[in-house]
């Protein structure tokens, strides 16, 4: 199962994105969004804020749901999630 930083990281490399080019795109809409940052979420090290997660799929032009993996279907009943 693929973990936010690594749906991160496709997203931005299918960008044609280096982690500082994401940070500076995202620089003017937060101000935690430093390459480090980015680095240690594509590491599994941090998890992104939920504004930061949003900044960040709309710079990807992407949904959040596609980092979060989450889907659009709902769950099976009686299924646990």
């Amino acid at each position: 199962m693929a973990t936010i930083g690594m749906r991160l990281r496709e997203r931005r490399k299918k960008a044609g994105l280096s982690q500082e080019e994401l940070s500076q795109r995202l620089g003017q809409m937060s101000t935690s969004a430093r390459q480090t940052h980015i680095s240690a979420i594509e590491c599994g090290h941090n998890t992104p804020s939920l504004a930061l997660l949003a900044n960040m799929a709309r710079v990807l032009e992407t949904d959040p749901n596609d980092l979060l993996d989450w889907g659009t279907e709902a769950p099976k009943e009686g299924s646990v999630e």
